[in-house]
């Protein structure tokens, strides 16, 4: 069925405090960063072996990312 994680998202609320933070933890660096146009939320990520840690971290108030870290 599956033969492998793409990859994983994990929502923070500072995105510059949770590189650090996952920098630290995982030993690795950041491989690019990056702010979709309109989605609401900018982006990190780490590259590992075929498969991604995406940290992403809100840029306004109303989009899904915000509402999401709200609850």
């Amino acid at each position: 069925m599956f033969e492998g994680i793409d990859h994983v998202v994990i929502a923070v609320k500072d995105l510059d405090r949770g590189v650090e933070q996952y920098e630290a933890i995982l030993g690795a660096k950041v491989s690019r960063t990056g702010e979709p146009p309109g989605a609401g939320f900018k982006n990190a990520y780490f590259d590992f072996d075929g498969t991604q840690l995406e940290l992403v971290s809100p840029t306004g108030d109303g989009g899904p990312i915000a509402r999401r870290l709200e609850t």
